[in-house]
């Protein structure tokens, strides 16, 4: 029987996911059926379990439309009552952090094209 009492693993560069207090691991990427997108680097990259949506879709999307329109239908879907993240996300957490994370990760670095430097006071 598993303590009752167990954390999450948040660093990226650890393989326990699951722990007890005293840092006991309980439970390493490999013990679980699911990927844990916080612990991945190659696609898919998880970051929505409700509705299916990877880092790799997130891109695509920001790529496809200049904005997210899966964050907007992400929001929409937990309004309506139809997410269920406590169970599917091994977090146990909302996604909608780790989804805004992945779409500032997508945006493209814009040049500042056509800006230039004005003085304090106005051109001389």
């Amino acid at each position: 029987m598993i303590d009752a009492s167990f954390f999450f693993c948040e660093t990226p560069e650890c393989d326990v996911v699951y722990y007890a207090e005293g840092g006991r691991r309980l439970f390493d990427k490999d013990d679980l059926t699911v990927r844990v997108g916080v612990k991945e680097r190659d696609d898919p990259v998880p970051v929505c379990y409700c509705f299916g949506h990877s880092e790799r879709d997130i891109v695509e999307d920001v790529q496809t439309h200049g904005r997210s329109t899966i964050y907007e239908a992400i929001k929409d879907n937990v309004r309506a009552g139809l997410c269920a993240c406590e169970v599917t996300n091994p977090s146990g957490r909302c996604c909608l952090g780790n989804v805004q994370k992945a779409i500032q990760k997508a945006r493209p670095e814009v040049p500042a094209v056509g800006l230039h430097r004005v003085r304090a006071g106005g051109p001389r």
